[in-house]
């Protein structure tokens, strides 16, 4: 809980000193669009809904999305009850950075 709060907290100060929008080194264009305003709505707002429907629908829709709640409940009960423990994780695995 201490280190959610923290985050919370340096969070909301990264945001107060930026003002809401992308820094670092980012594409200008790609700066451009999230930080871009669809009437008083961010797009990065909508781009970060998005996203999380996305997962959603993938989570509770999907055998593949089952299978990972699953597991990351319980890997025991996911390998006794038959769910391919070792593929699902595989394709869930972030690739490498010299990967891509």
């Amino acid at each position: 809980i201490l280190t959610l709060g923290t985050a919370t907290v340096v969070l909301g100060i990264t945001q107060l000193y930026t003002g809401g929008t992308a820094s670092g080194v980012v594409a200008p264009e790609f700066r451009q669009v999230l930080n871009a305003r669809i009437g008083a709505m961010p797009v990065l707002v909508i781009v970060f809904a998005l996203v999380v429907l996305a997962g959603l629908v993938i989570q509770n829709r999907t055998t593949f999305g089952r299978r990972l709640y699953l597991i990351g409940a319980n890997t025991v009960a996911a390998r006794l009850s038959g769910a391919p423990v070792q593929r699902t994780l595989i394709i869930a695995q972030e690739p490498a950075a010299g990967d891509l």
